[in-house]
This record gives C-alpha cells, structure tokens and sequence, in this order.
C-alpha cells in the first residue's frame, strides 16, 4: 500500500470491483479494502468526497459484493 499512497490520495475517483465468490467478497479484494480503509480514518479522511464506484462480478448477482464493498466506503 505505501507504494500507491500517493496515487490513492491524487485520485480523483475509484472504481473497485470484485469477484462474487460464493455470495460474498473474494479474498484479496477483502484485504484490500481492510487496507484502504487508513485512508478515510487514520490519514484525516484523505479520500473525503471522491467518487467511488463499486463493481461486483460472478457467476450469480453481484449485488452482494457490491454491498461489501460498500461497507468500507
């Protein structure tokens, strides 16, 4: 993370999507999204009013994985 750190604070937006796995979050886009949390908290909100947009693919509805993805937002 400390390598993206400063594209993540110049983005203008993000787009983050996943797989659906089972109806729930892959994995590795879950850590991701632990780690991505610093930014909102620990770093004084540094993603604050920067669109977001969240992407859910699989097999079934991506619905649930969007709605994951969410609650780190």
């Amino acid at each position: 993370m400390l390598g993206m750190r400063g594209k993540i604070e110049k983005a203008d937006a993000f787009v983050i999507g996943a797989a659906n796995y089972y109806s729930m979050l892959n994995g590795l886009s879950h850590c991701f999204l632990e780690r991505f949390y610093q930014f909102r908290h620990q770093e004084g909100k540094a993603v604050a009013g920067k669109l977001g947009v969240a992407v859910g693919i699989g097999g079934s509805s991506g619905d649930r994985v969007v709605e994951d993805i969410k609650k780190f937002w």
